[in-house]
């Protein structure tokens, strides 16, 4: 018994210890903030994330509003200057990308996003902000946070 407990405790560690909880700053203007964020394989600031691999990170929040549909948009900026950015479709799809519930969601219900997002071989080392917002079909944020990252 004592051995199946310990295979156990150690198949499903990993699964646990990969997301640590990461002091994250609010966005500008007031918008809605996340309860928590937890990003794979960082547990302060700034976040190291491989090039050639996707970063992941959880966003716990409480929606402010009902709605359908949600997106999510990522903004990286350097020294001041927000870059071009874009999501792929697939994974800008934020209501694809729910654990544990969907699309629609109504205001008051606590919500976990899975944030997925490609970084390529071809980005340059460099370290900078990300700012990720939860947007809605009627342009409102959900959840919006600046997370201080390193491409490595």
């Amino acid at each position: 018994m004592m051995n199946s407990i310990f295979i156990y405790t150690l198949l499903i560690t990993p699964v646990f210890a990969v997301h640590n909880v990461v002091q994250v700053r609010p966005c500008s203007g007031n918008r809605p903030f996340p309860r928590e964020v937890r990003v794979d394989d960082c547990s302060t600031m700034p976040c190291k994330l491989s090039r050639g691999r996707d970063a992941s990170a959880e966003v716990d929040f409480i929606a402010p509003y009902d709605t359908a549909n949600l997106r999510a948009v990522v903004v990286p900026i350097a020294l001041g200057v927000e870059l071009p950015f874009v999501l792929p479709p697939e994974y800008a799809k934020a209501c694809n990308w729910l654990i544990n519930s969907g699309c629609p969601i109504s205001a008051g219900d606590a919500v976990t996003y899975n944030l997925k997002m490609p970084v390529q071989k071809a980005y340059p080392r460099i370290r900078l902000a990300i700012e990720t917002s939860l947007i809605d079909e009627q342009q409102r944020t959900h959840a919006c946070f600046e997370l201080d990252i390193g491409v490595v």
